[in-house]
Order: C-alpha cells, then structure tokens, then sequence
C-alpha cells in the first residue's frame, strides 16, 4: 500500500528499510517524545519493529497500518506514520508520528499527516482520530492543532518513554470527521 503527496511516498515497511529506520530514528531528540522508541535504535531493533508491521499486513481484521515516510526522489524512510488500534465498530485510530530531525520544520510531516487523515477518513470510513504528544513537544502539538485536532485534556504521567525511562505528561487530542473536512 502506498499513499503519496506532492513530496511524499508513504509506503509499508520493507525489510531493507532497517538500515534507514535505524539511522533517522537513532537520536534522543525524537526518541525522547516517543513512547516505545528504544535508545539507541540499532538496525537489529529496526528490523524487529518492521518485522512485526509486515506481520501486522496480514491481521484480519487489519488494526494497525504502519508506514515509512520516504522522499519521491529517493524512496529512502526518513520517517514514521501509524494508525493503530483501528476499531472498525466504533470507527476510531490513534495516529502517532516521528520525521528525522534534518526534515523538521520543512512541512513534510505535515504534508505526512494530512495524506494519512484523508486515508483513514474516506478509505477507512473512520469517524473520528485521537492523537498524543507530551508536553513539552512544543512542535507536534502546534502540528496537530494545524491539522485541526481539539485539545482534549492532559494526563499526568501518563507515558514511560523507552529511551529514557522518563514519566512524561501526555496532551490529549481528537478529531472528527466532520471537523476535518471543514478545513
């Protein structure tokens, strides 16, 4: 499956996407706001995680999608983009994302996001998205209220982020459908 933008491929994992995974995802600066992301990201962690995404393509019904975020003039991962824990009965996800810090601040995650949105809303016929950031990740939640998530609440302590073992205060976002397509 592979969605794309105007700069964008946003494609499932392949095995060989280990090495990149590895090199773009390998920095505190992203692990830290990232619940489950290890550091050090080695390739052998990086082909574990895409690993259990290829066996997640043939789960029916399908309630993960994770795809790698890649440049069209390259086709390299440079990022991440998930919808998980899709509930086709009370047709809802979770998205969560991570780019590599060379593409921050560039416009490809949020190019990343909106292709992702009209994805789960009109292919997946969801209702509504939730998403996270902690805190203190002053640019994902700038993304999602641009995206037009509604801030919902903060939970304390909610996430023990991996790469540190750090107890961090999650903001708490949704979008509906309805709301989307008015932007």
């Amino acid at each position: 499956m592979e969605l794309t933008t105007q700069r964008l491929v946003i494609r499932e994992y392949k095995i060989e996407d280990a090495k990149s995974v590895s090199k773009y995802s390998n920095n505190l600066n992203i692990s830290k706001f990232m619940r489950s992301m290890p550091y050090p990201n080695t390739i052998e962690q990086a082909t574990e995680y895409i690993n259990k995404t290829l066996k997640d393509q043939f789960d029916s019904p399908r309630v993960n999608y994770k795809f790698g975020i890649t440049l069209r003039e390259d086709n390299i991962v440079i990022g991440g983009i998930a919808l998980v824990e899709v509930d086709a009965f009370s047709e809802t996800s979770t998205m969560g994302y991570w780019i590599a810090e060379e593409f921050w601040r560039k416009g490809l995650m949020f190019e990343a996001t909106k292709r992702v949105i009209e994805f789960a809303f009109e292919e997946l016929k969801l209702r509504r998205l939730n998403s996270n950031a902690h805190t203190e990740n002053t640019p994902s939640n700038e993304l999602l209220k641009k995206l037009g998530f509604v801030y919902e609440g903060t939970r304390i302590k909610l996430d023990k982020v991996k790469s540190t073992g750090e107890l961090r205060d999650t903001n708490v976002y949704g979008l509906l459908k309805e709301n989307w397509i008015k932007n």
